[in-house]
């Protein structure tokens, strides 16, 4: 019996051994799972750091971009608002142009049908005077052969 307790002192002794060994590897296993974890705590934190920078850089770029598009946007209104004012500006010009080209080409028509007028009394008048002027001439002739 007393083997039999040897035995079992020594299986127990090398069952504590071995239990021990598990334990001081364990241990240490979970020291390098422990600064693992550690290690991706602070990859996380700079990766959320990182992240948060991205954010408000980009919040920051969408603000300028927005700003800039309103600015454009509004810019873009006061053209259209001055090119409406102005071509306003140049139909009405052009439109009182029209009416005084109008006006003067009536005017002129108005002048060519006098002078038009004027030129057919005094064609007539210029024929009156050639048809005088014959008489005359046809009784100077008479006048001649009589004397």
């Amino acid at each position: 019996m007393e083997e039999n307790n040897k035995g079992n002192k020594e299986k127990l002794y090398k069952a504590l051994q071995d239990n021990d060994e598990i334990r001081k590897n364990f241990e240490i296993e979970m020291s390098k799972q422990k600064a693992r974890v550690q290690d991706l705590k602070i990859k996380l934190a700079s990766l959320n750091l990182e992240h948060k920078e991205q954010v408000t850089s980009l919040a920051t770029k969408m603000e300028l971009t927005s700003q800039t598009l309103v600015r454009e946007a509004d810019q873009k209104q006061k053209s259209q608002i001055f090119f409406d004012e102005e071509k306003k500006k140049f139909h009405s010009l052009a439109s009182s142009k029209d009416k005084e080209i109008l006006d003067l080409m009536d005017t002129m028509q108005r002048m060519k049908k006098m002078h038009e007028g004027e030129i057919a009394v005094l064609r007539n008048e210029k024929k009156d005077l050639r048809d005088q002027i014959q008489v005359m001439e046809d009784r100077i002739a008479n006048n001649k052969q009589q004397f």
